[in-house]
């Protein structure tokens, strides 16, 4: 592949993505408490965190992507912003729930996992000839197997939970160690470097084969390819999704750390639930029907989780005006 494929659809989408992440970086300038730390995780989860795993993965050979106008290495820095985007959206929102700390990792990536059933059938469907061939905008060389959906493994899905989990967890005691240090400067500097590099020491732990194929280890003839084709990822991918679901469901009671508010949250909330309806446009613009039902779900379900917490935000808020002296509706961290 040359240099530069130039796709049209592929650029405008980078565009947008560049736009929504000049968006997301405003509010975070405006609305974050300590920005400049909160910006530097963004970044580090974007070009340290997400751009070493994918790049390692195009490198090994897993899949490669189409060209676009900028690229870190093999990888189109839109996608890597993307990825960085999504973890900060989604931890922003469940961070501000009143739930056990341990439970807001397993929310921000249960997001992550419903939202990419809407972006990867689309990108991976993209493929256009051009004079350098046949190119896709993310194309997997991995041996299909029937452990897939639409042609992708199911563990790709099921990973969102893994990246973005994990990230969560180590950002999250990054922030404890800040706050803890009355918000030292260089603490907040450092932290969200040292979050980085001890996520992807858990994303290349043990664990992983766990989170991600329900098995330990290597002792099956199933590993003799990579993804292995074990249906263990059915079962992974099933409590990524229910198991953070059911938890909420039990912890959660409509109460926030803080007030929500969907004007000011509107970067947020096009991340979240605006990325799944952009999919389902091109799904349909590309004559996708066999997999159109699945990008309609996955942003079905993204407009119903966000739109339905920011809507038990303002009830609680309504709620906690109402009641004078009750007990409030958002409680202190």
């Amino acid at each position: 592949m040359g240099a530069f494929t130039f796709v049209p659809v592929w650029i405008l989408q980078d565009a947008l993505m560049l736009a929504l992440a000049v968006w997301v970086f405003a509010y975070i300038a405006r609305h974050e408490r300590h920005p400049v730390s909160i910006s530097i995780e963004v970044g580090a989860f974007a070009l340290l965190y997400a751009g070493s795993y994918e790049n390692l993965a195009t490198v090994v050979g897993w899949y490669q992507y189409g060209r676009s106008l900028l690229m870190y290495f093999n990888v189109p820095l839109a996608v890597l912003l993307m990825e960085a985007m999504v973890y900060y959206a989604a931890l922003k929102l469940v961070d501000r729930m009143a739930v056990p700390a341990w439970l807001k990792p397993l929310g921000a990536g249960c997001l992550a996992v419903i939202q990419d059933f809407a972006l990867d059938p689309v990108e991976t469907h993209e493929i256009y000839r051009t004079q350098e061939g046949v190119v896709g905008h993310w194309t997997f060389h991995t041996p299909s197997t029937p452990v897939s959906i639409f042609g992708e493994p199911v563990m790709n899905f099921t990973s969102w939970m893994f990246l973005v989990g994990a990230g969560a967890a180590w950002m999250m005691l990054g922030r404890w160690w800040h706050r803890r240090s009355g918000y030292n400067r260089v603490v907040g500097v450092v932290y969200p470097i040292l979050a980085v590099f001890a996520a992807l020491a858990t994303l290349g732990s043990p664990l992983s084969r766990l989170v991600l194929f329900a098995r330990v280890g290597y002792d099956d003839a199933a590993w003799t390819t990579w993804p292995p084709a074990t249906n263990g990822q059915w079962v992974t991918l099933a409590a990524a999704i229910v198991l953070p679901l059911v938890l909420f469901a039990v912890f959660w009671r409509g109460r926030f750390m803080t007030p929500l508010d969907a004007r000011t949250d509107r970067p947020l909330i096009a991340v979240l639930a605006g990325m799944p309806l952009v999919e389902l446009v091109l799904a349909i613009a590309g004559g996708h029907w066999d997999f159109l039902w699945l990008v309609a779900a996955s942003a079905a379900a993204m407009l119903l989780l966000v739109g339905g917490v920011y809507r038990a935000a303002r009830s609680a808020a309504g709620s906690s005006g109402r009641a004078g002296t009750a007990a409030p509706a958002v409680v202190s961290p």
